[in-house]
């Protein structure tokens, strides 16, 4: 039964943040053995996990490819010919990825509990109790709480016909959290929808100008519907939202195996 918590934690970050990390370093093991190091170490201090954090953490540790004059995402190219290398990947590196976001986690752990030990911080004691009460087998299961809700986000956006699914998601682009250029919300109708359905739940994001930060939920995944969508006419919305579902059924089969 652990064993499957933990398959499942990774599937479902798998499945939101595989865009996070660069197909020829994902079949790299020791590339995907860095990244799991990176991911647990960042939610030692931060807790949950969102793809918008995901895709931070990947950019700050150079896993996309860089050409002569601007990134260049190769891996985009991959996954749009090929999506079946996102399973592959899962079937094959979920538990160097398990294994070392549990190293990156410990060893974050013992550093930042050397350094309190050696502080003069007044209240190390209490703070030294608090970081040895925490393992990275609960914060996976954190994360894989956290990270049911963009599942839930999947279905009901599915549900909306073609005409308003794609208007919503292209309203994402311009509105006043995502764009450097736009004051105004363009969003709000699409705001409304996810705060009815119980999407956008913050007091703060409710009250502020716009969408919720693109770092955070539902932001993250909406802006990377998009850019997926916008870049590969192949790939509609709708697309792109199954291929999400698809993936995680695959993955639920093989843990029930």
């Amino acid at each position: 039964m652990k064993k499957k918590i933990i398959l499942a934690i990774f599937s479902i970050i798998l499945i939101f943040s595989v865009s996070a990390t660069l197909l020829t370093y994902l079949y790299t093991q020791d590339k995907v053995a860095d990244f799991g190091k990176s991911v647990g170490s960042y939610s030692f201090y931060n807790g949950n996990l969102y793809l918008g954090e995901l895709l931070n953490i990947n950019f700050d540790y150079e896993h996309i490819d860089y050409g002569s004059s601007a990134p260049k995402n190769k891996w985009r190219d991959l996954l749009a010919s090929d999506p079946s290398l996102a399973y592959s990947a899962f079937d094959l590196y979920s538990s160097t990825f398990v294994e070392n976001f549990k190293k990156g986690f410990e060893n974050t752990k013992k550093t930042y509990i050397t350094n309190l030990v050696i502080s003069t911080e007044q209240n190390k004691e209490f703070l030294v109790e608090s970081a040895l009460s925490k393992n990275p087998d609960d914060f996976l299961k954190f994360c894989l709480g956290g990270m049911k809700k963009y599942q839930i986000l999947i279905d009901d956006l599915l549900i909306l016909d073609d005409k308003t699914l794609n208007n919503y998601i292209s309203t994402v682009r311009s509105d006043y959290c995502c764009s450097y250029e736009s004051n105004e919300s363009d969003a709000t109708d699409f705001k409304i929808w996810l705060a009815r359905n119980g999407h956008i739940t913050n007091n703060d994001d409710m009250k502020n100008r716009g969408l919720p930060s693109f770092y955070n939920f539902p932001t993250d995944m909406l802006l990377l519907t998009y850019r997926i969508s916008s870049n590969y006419p192949s790939w509609s919305n709708r697309r792109v939202l199954q291929e999400m579902k698809k993936f995680s059924i695959h993955v639920q089969n093989k843990m029930i195996k």
